[in-house]
């Protein structure tokens, strides 16, 4: 049987409070035969108070609801049948931790102090903390490699320089370094310099990685971290603090395997990140 999907208009809730919607999207409808279909999406988060995001109810997960409207229509006989689905609070861990951060970043190129502005390196100390108070649990962490690439200003189709960082274990409440040199290419230098003159530059730094984490007797399954930050950069080359505190690299990744509906299988992955 052949079963032809309507629009799958998808809203997404911070919290058990179904007025709170902070996410939608509208799936274009399809055809579906009687096998497993999948769906990615992508979606900006808005409204979503990220510091309390990271207290975690008593599973040790951030709670996020997701309501799935649609019609669909499948022939019975010589008629074609329309129902409607509708599924509301379909509960959703996301990740509470860990937090990464960019700790130190330095662009010798920038820095007038120096005698190396032809140095068109740049170093940067990424921070991964597997430890925040408040969390119900800080369990060890296994990440994959760690995808980092460097974007000159707010331009996300001009990247300068990128690293993979290779995988590794962290045990629990620990904080690990990983320090890294990138060539940049491709920096406007003069336009950088004359911006650090008047104040600071802004690079991007974007990573991606999977992470998993140690249960009681086996791992979880892997969870994708996407992260982002903004870092300014004086006219001696090293980037700005508040308060003495890093850049802590921002997102929150959510990922939903859903579900099946009369005779015929719909599977969802939904995806949102907030930059």
């Amino acid at each position: 049987m052949i079963y032809s999907y309507d629009a799958l208009n998808v809203t997404i809730y911070y919290g058990k409070n179904l007025t709170f919607a902070v996410a939608n999207v509208s799936i274009p409808g399809f055809l579906l035969a009687p096998v497993y279909v999948q769906r990615n999406e992508i979606v900006n988060a808005v409204g979503v108070p990220w510091e309390a995001g990271r207290t975690v109810d008593s599973n040790g997960a951030t709670v996020f609801e997701v309501e799935i409207e649609t019609n669909y229509r499948y022939e019975k006989g010589q008629r074609i049948k329309v129902e409607r689905i509708k599924v509301e609070r379909v509960k959703v861990e996301g990740c509470s931790y860990p937090l990464l951060s960019i700790e130190q970043f330095y662009v010798p190129a920038l820095d007038k102090t120096s005698n190396h502005t032809s140095n068109t390196t740049i170093f940067f100390d990424l921070e991964l903390n597997s430890y925040y108070p408040g969390t119900y649990t800080n369990p060890t962490t296994y990440y994959d490699a760690l995808n980092v690439t460097i974007y000159y200003g707010q331009n996300l189709n001009l990247p300068i320089g990128n690293v993979s960082i290779p995988g590794f274990r962290q045990g629990r409440n620990k904080r690990t370094h990983r320090k890294e040199t990138v060539t940049a290419v491709g920096v406007p230098w003069e336009t950088a310099r004359t911006e650090v003159s008047k104040g600071t530059a802004v690079f991007l730094v974007d990573l991606k990685t999977m992470v998993r984490y140690k249960l009681t007797f086996t791992k979880s399954k892997r969870y994708m971290l996407m992260l982002r930050g903004n870092v300014t950069v004086n006219d001696q080359g090293s980037m700005t603090k508040r308060n003495k505190k890093g850049v802590e690299l921002s997102s929150v990744f959510v990922q939903v395997s859903n579900f099946a509906h009369v005779g015929g299988f719909v599977g969802f992955v939904l995806l949102f990140l907030w930059f």
